[in-house]
């Protein structure tokens, strides 16, 4: 873990594909990870990647009109020479890839069986297995901890884009009221249906129910939500989709019946906003905010195209805005609204950020396995290492996970450490046996 993380994306000249080309070349992503290969369907290969690029997205504007479709530009940290390779050049790089994020359609997943057969780990969004009960659906901050053996995952899936947001606000609200029933009403942007293009007649300035449609998203998000929280006490689940004439942006109407009867609306905020299930090791994940949802009491926030596109003050793309609170619904205990970047957090953000977290795990338990030395002289080894730019690192965690690692007597240290990570526990706990 010396050298940049090297990067694959499969589907790199879809939508998805290309927001996380632009993610991994700008900024603190960019310092960690990097662009090693990019491969798209077999119409791409060998094409030039940015020019492929910019084509795709002036076809969308022609298409949605000028004043509605804004074209995303390739970052400039993408190389001019960077080129589409054929599946099979990818297929045979395995030592040049730590990972490959994947972004096909569910049709080309095939190629996903491939890589794993030849030895890749495969982090991806497509609905492709997506429900299988031997793939791991996550998402990191609402289910990782109860996903034991973390670090040998090869193959993980990530939800739809609404599944992705929503989870976050129904997980936070779980654990502080108790949840009893969700009704999930979503107005997505034309960007979740990716390169494909709707009739102008059903979209362009109108609204477009796609329910029924060949899409399923409604059945897509009731699956993924049932599949993600399947450990957790259930709740009842309704969704109703609609496509919006909006670029970026799912906004979604939330109304909840809770546990916990009579709540104020400013104890429904103080859940939201403390809610940060990854506070002891977002530090050391990149692509992790620590504070995944922002609460905006703003009348008439959020909205998506104040709060998707990234603005200098604004949110990161992977975190969920959530306002429009209320507590004095009559059929609802909780009414609020909530707007997903579709594109960061609810498609490639979400596979990076699985992604990372196994290599992490990886990388503790190879450290580990490999140190003969006492305890403490292990931790401040990793302690020296994180802190000359690898990573930051929380002193409690590492230092309970080095004690379970070496079988030690860890019941009274777990005990004054229980605010650390579940999931750290298990993952080593399963090692030190």
């Amino acid at each position: 873990m010396s050298h940049p993380i090297r990067v694959g994306i499969l589907g790199a000249t879809g939508l998805v594909g290309r927001a996380c080309a632009n993610a991994l070349a700008n900024g603190k992503l960019s310092r960690h990870f990097s662009i090693a290969m990019v491969a798209g369907s077999p119409g791409s290969d060998g094409k030039n990647f940015k020019s492929t690029w910019i084509e795709k997205e002036n076809n969308l504007m022609a298409h949605y009109g000028a004043d509605m479709w804004h074209p995303t530009e390739p970052h400039p940290n993408i190389p001019v020479s960077l080129n589409v390779v054929p599946f099979e050049e990818m297929l045979a790089a395995k030592d040049e890839l730590d990972f490959v994020l994947s972004s096909i359609p569910a049709r080309a997943g095939h190629l996903e069986d491939a890589l794993l057969h030849a030895g890749h780990k495969v982090f991806s969004n497509s609905p492709y297995r997506r429900y299988d009960e031997d793939v791991p659906l996550t998402v990191l901050e609402v289910n990782g901890c109860d996903l034991p053996g973390f670090s040998e995952l090869t193959y993980v899936k990530s939800p739809n884009c609404v599944s992705n947001g929503v989870s976050l606000v129904l997980k936070a609200i779980q654990d502080t009221f108790g949840l009893e029933a969700a009704s999930i009403t979503t107005f997505q942007s034309l960007s979740g249906r990716g390169d494909l293009k709707y009739s102008t007649d059903l979209v362009n300035h109108n609204v477009y129910p796609i329910g029924k449609t060949e899409e399923n998203t409604e059945h897509y998000i009731h699956t993924e939500l049932k599949k993600l929280f399947q450990d957790t006490p259930p709740f009842k689940v309704s969704v109703s989709c609609q496509r919006v004439f909006v670029q970026k942006g799912h906004y979604v109407d939330l109304r909840l019946c809770v546990k916990r009867k009579n709540l104020h609306q400013e104890e429904v905020v103080s859940a939201l906003e403390n809610w940060r299930p990854l506070q002891d090791v977002s530090g050391s994940l990149v692509a992790t905010p620590q504070t995944p949802l922002i609460v905006n009491t703003e009348i008439g926030m959020p909205r998506p195209l104040s709060c998707a596109f990234g603005a200098e003050e604004g949110p990161s793309g992977m975190q969920v805005v959530v306002g429009n609170i209320s507590t004095t619904d009559e059929m609802f205990d909780i009414r609020c609204s909530l707007v997903v970047d579709n594109l960061d957090r609810g498609a490639f953000g979400g596979q990076l950020q699985n992604a990372e977290f196994v290599l992490r795990q990886m990388h503790l338990k190879n450290k580990l396995k490999a140190t003969q030395k006492p305890e403490m002289a292990f931790f401040h080894e990793l302690e020296t290492e994180f802190e000359d730019g690898l990573r930051e690192v929380d002193v409690g965690s590492w230092f309970s996970a080095v004690s379970m690692a070496n079988n030690g007597d860890t019941t009274g240290l777990l005990r004054d450490v229980s605010r650390n990570l579940q999931w750290e526990r298990k993952e080593l706990a399963m090692h030190a046996n």
